[in-house]
């Protein structure tokens, strides 16, 4: 039997006692790695009053904003337009390009 151990019987070492993923876990692994991808991209929420701040000063200057929306798209990344404001007022904001967002649904925005 020392001869068997000794000579004959090689040890893998810690090969033997990695697991296997199954397909569920690997499934589930990348889902999270997405949301947490997802996450990383999402900027602070602002209060209604910064964002109305800023996008005042985009509309008095004619600068570039890029607002991030509280919506994703199909690949679960946050929504982000980038353009002037054309008008402003307590509920909405119409854009240059006459796209109209109600400001409840910005979660940032900042001067491109």
């Amino acid at each position: 039997m020392d001869r068997f151990f000794k000579y004959d019987y090689h040890d893998r070492g810690m090969v033997k006692w990695q697991g296997f993923y199954l397909s569920d876990h690997t499934t589930a692994m990348n889902k999270q790695k997405v949301k947490l991808n997802r996450i990383a991209k999402l900027k602070e929420q602002q209060t209604l009053l910064t964002i109305k701040n800023i996008l005042f000063y985009s509309l008095e200057n004619k600068v570039n904003v890029i607002m991030q929306l509280n919506e994703v798209d199909v690949e679960l990344n946050p929504l982000e337009i980038v353009s002037q404001v054309a008008k402003l007022n307590d509920i909405k904001v119409k854009l240059t390009d006459n796209q109209v967002i109600l400001l409840e649904s910005i979660r940032n925005v900042f001067i491109a």
